[in-house]
């Protein structure tokens, strides 16, 4: 055995892997981490689900103008927002109005409590004229998520419905 000047010998039993402090520094990176992308993953979540809302009111609206024009069952077709129960609802009917409805042919969309819906629709419905789809007013329905933002839904004259963001 040469013995060199200044050499310290180490332990022939050292053993690899990592110290305690190594542990507890990767451990506290990855908290930051996932504090930093825990907030944005809820907003994603809410923007999700007001798009995802929209979407299907917007496609009930066109529903109803389709089996209107196509004169299904011989009737008028509309949708009704009922916004005075506590979660509101959206309702796809078949009828001259809500209150004449045939309630046997009702699609009913209930939303989550984190989203809200005001219009400026005549008694918060829609009613397409059958054979020409006309709808019985026109305006806005405005879907609001209670933590990211709204979506506006214009109905035009022609009774066209579509997402104004």
């Amino acid at each position: 055995n040469k013995k060199r000047a200044g050499f310290i010998p180490t332990p022939k039993h050292r053993c690899c892997g990592f110290t305690l402090i190594e542990l507890l520094i990767v451990i506290a990176l990855m908290l930051i981490v996932s504090a930093a992308v825990i907030p944005l993953y809820g907003g994603l979540n809410a923007s999700s689900q007001l798009q995802e809302n929209t979407t299907q009111i917007v496609q009930m609206i066109r529903i109803a103008q389709t089996r209107a024009i196509a004169r299904l069952n011989d009737a008028q077709h509309g949708v009704y927002f009922d916004i005075s129960t506590g979660d509101d609802r959206v309702i796809l009917y078949q009828g001259n109005s809500f209150a004449a409805r045939n309630s046997n042919y009702d699609r009913v969309i209930i939303l989550d409590s984190s989203l809200s819906i005001t219009t400026n629709l005549a008694d918060e419905e829609i009613v397409f004229s059958k054979g020409q789809g006309l709808p019985s007013s026109t305006g806005t329905v405005t879907l609001t998520h209670s933590v990211n933002g709204q979506k506006v839904i214009e109905i035009n004259g022609l009774g066209k419905a579509e997402d104004a963001n």
